[in-house]
């Protein structure tokens, strides 16, 4: 038994999905099926369907196609059973007139290609959840989460709760304050659906911002190859720019570790650090097992990033999305260029350095693994990682012009490369150039990076905020280009004067005070200039 049609509450706000002009209509057992079977039997509706199927069909139908006044009720006799088929089949005739219709004018403009319809998978009888706190953590395929939950609630005009002014950040590292979040002290936003951007974690603060029945979940990765991919990324932070390679580092790691210096906390137990927890405290058993307990006490699931496609299957199940809903690409993610092997002793060492983080991820490793056998079984898990991957694959055939990820040197719309930091090569995409316009926006959203997407979602939330940013920005860069002439001016008159001097006056020791001047007045512009 299902209901009649997709709970998914969105449903009237997106009659229209990537690839198929119409939404079909869905159905687990339709009332056809229903009602015929009953009348093969020449029993009533009761005799066959249990009350609770029927009174959840009750209730949706009043708000579905289906008037309240046709909804089975084993009372009724068999010529109220013809009036559902009736019913039934002009919903059926009119929605195929719709999509029809809508097909005959849009054929000349879409693609080829049946890698964009809906793959919605099989109907669920629980609720899309659309209150959502995701603890973004560092290094763990979080980006690639984020822009699935950028996706669901910009294609559903979800509230998110982004940080103030534009920034990416809810002003992490510090521990996460309300007023972080744009329009919760000027109390311009009623409410907040998704909050998902970098913070370090502080339930209390969070309660304030997000509603009661917030889902909430994260996402850990195991510590050894997590540090490898720290250490490339953060190489300029205190503990790791004066080391060559992180063996150096683990060979006498308190050597350079200082706690009191700025951004040193990303090199020791940072998953710990992020949950909120201090990540210099005592590793003992007691102090690890407090750790969990709170971690399991505040979070309904945590996901793995060694096992992503398991993980989006259990995302999906726990939050009642579907397929299309969690397929992603990889985003911020290195090319292989850049990542160093590790030895046997080398993984040892980082154990024991980020032994706090260690301990939280095999408990919780085991914990994923457990979830999966007790809601549905290691073999259904395997069929759905399959579809997931054919998904992904047809997908990535369809919207990429190389059909994979390309190095940042090659990617062709500069609007999608990733923002490159560290000692990493963060990869990117580009675009296939031959798709209709519909087809294309869900493409690009596929592929568009954190902090540009970041933008797009403060812009459509915050039209006022971000003209006023936008100015101030623009006249930033008029009075820094108006400066920078100036400096650029008076720069070349130095030289003017200085040929002049050599050519046809002063000797050797007045040429020396001139590029003394000269030095002078290009100096400090060029200290201003560096990042």
């Amino acid at each position: 038994t299902g209901p009649l049609k997709s709970t998914d509450p969105n449903t009237s706000e997106l009659p229209f999905q990537p690839g198929s002009l119409v939404r079909p209509l869905e159905r687990k057992v339709t009332l056809r099926q229903v009602v015929s079977h009953s009348a093969k039997k020449n029993k009533t509706v009761s005799s066959r369907v249990p009350t609770k199927t029927l009174s959840s069909i009750s209730v949706q139908a009043s708000d579905d196609h289906f008037p309240a006044s046709l909804v089975i009720n084993p009372k009724k006799d068999k010529m109220l059973q013809t009036k559902v088929l009736h019913s039934q089949a002009s919903v059926f005739s009119a929605a195929t007139s719709v999509q029809q219709n809508l097909l005959s004018k849009n054929s000349s403009t879409m693609i080829k290609s049946t890698a964009l319809k809906p793959d919605r998978g099989v109907v669920s009888t629980c609720q899309a959840k659309t209150h959502i706190v995701f603890l973004k953590t560092h290094k763990t395929a979080s980006s690639t989460i984020l822009n699935i939950l950028y996706r669901f609630g910009d294609s559903r005009n979800l509230t998110f709760a982004l940080p103030l002014s534009r920034h990416n950040q809810l002003f992490y590292p510090l521990y996460f304050a309300a007023p972080f979040v744009e329009g919760f002290r000027s109390k311009t936003v009623k409410g907040y659906d998704i909050m998902c951007n970098h913070m370090r974690f502080l339930a209390s603060e969070v309660k304030k911002v997000m509603p009661q029945d917030s889902f909430y979940f994260s996402i850990l990765r195991n510590p050894i190859t997590m540090m490898e991919s720290i250490f490339s990324y953060y190489k300029s932070i205190p503990s790791f720019n004066k080391v060559q390679n992180l063996d150096e580092f683990l060979t006498s790691p308190w050597q350079h570790y200082n706690a009191s210096l700025t951004n040193n906390h990303y090199a020791k137990n940072l998953l710990t650090f992020d949950f909120g927890f201090n990540n210099n405290g005592n590793d003992s058993q007691r102090y690890t097992n407090m750790t969990i307990v709170m971690i399991e006490q505040k979070f309904h699931l945590i996901l793995i990033s060694e096992y992503f496609d398991e993980s989006m299957i259990l995302l999906k199940n726990a939050l009642c999305w579907t397929l299309d809903d969690v397929v992603s690409f990889k985003l911020n993610s290195r090319s292989n260029k850049t990542r160093k092997e590790l030895s046997p002793q080398a993984m040892e060492k980082i154990k024991q350095w980020n032994s706090l983080d260690w301990k939280i991820y095999m408990h919780f490793n085991a914990t994923f693994w457990r979830r999966i056998d007790e809601t549905m079984g290691r073999d259904e898990m395997k069929q759905e990682v399959a579809r997931l991957q054919e998904r992904r694959r047809q997908l990535m055939k369809t919207c990429l012009q190389e059909g994979g990820a390309v190095d940042p040197s090659q990617i062709k719309d500069t609007s999608l490369k990733p923002f490159q930091y560290g000692a990493s090569v963060i990869q990117g995409y580009n675009l296939n150039p031959h798709l209709d316009p519909v087809t294309r926006k869900w493409c690009q959203s596929l592929i568009t990076p954190e902090l540009q997407y970041t933008v797009v979602l403060y812009d459509k939330q915050f039209p006022d905020l971000a003209a006023k940013l936008t100015a101030t920005e623009n006249r930033s860069s008029r009075d820094q280009a108006r400066t920078n002439h100036s400096r650029n001016w008076e720069s070349k008159k130095a030289l003017t004067s200085q040929r002049r001097n050599n050519q046809y006056g002063p000797r050797n020791h007045v040429r020396v005070l001139y590029q003394k001047d000269l030095t002078n007045w290009t100096t400090p512009s060029s200290l201003q200039n560096v990042p």
